[in-house]
């Protein structure tokens, strides 16, 4: 199972910054080693080549779905809240946030994989 995500509100400069961003993977142990050159070749891939239109659509689409179903939790509300009083200096409205989440292009898409993947790369393992 894999979990590449985005943050609600999005992420800042300070963040990026801070290298906030993460790429969380679960496995067996003896596969690890794999999932690492997965990982690390497709992020290669999306910084090299970028991503296509219909894939950024697709990936637009799960964020709004994925943010209008989750405001039907009220832990997940309460959630949204809290981290923008502690983490930012906004919260923005679900419309705010879909309209950001529309704004995104191609381009830009590229332009923060090529940011992340030329960071050093931290990892923690958490396991036997």
């Amino acid at each position: 199972m894999h979990d590449l995500h985005a943050t609600d509100p999005p992420p800042t400069d300070a963040d990026r910054q801070a290298d906030v961003e993460e790429y969380l993977s679960f496995c067996i142990p003896n596969r690890m080693q794999d999932v690492l050159d997965v990982v690390r070749s497709e992020m290669g891939l999306l910084a090299e080549s970028g991503i296509s239109a219909e894939e950024l659509e697709r990936g637009k689409g799960q964020l709004r779905g994925g943010l209008v179903l989750s405001m039907e939790e009220s832990g997940t509300r309460m959630s949204r809240i809290a981290k923008a009083e502690l983490l930012y200096d906004e919260l923005p409205g679900i419309d705010e946030v879909i309209r950001r989440i529309d704004a995104v292009t191609v381009e830009d898409v590229q332009i923060l994989a090529k940011e992340l993947f030329d960071q050093p790369e931290t990892l923690a393992v958490v396991g036997p």
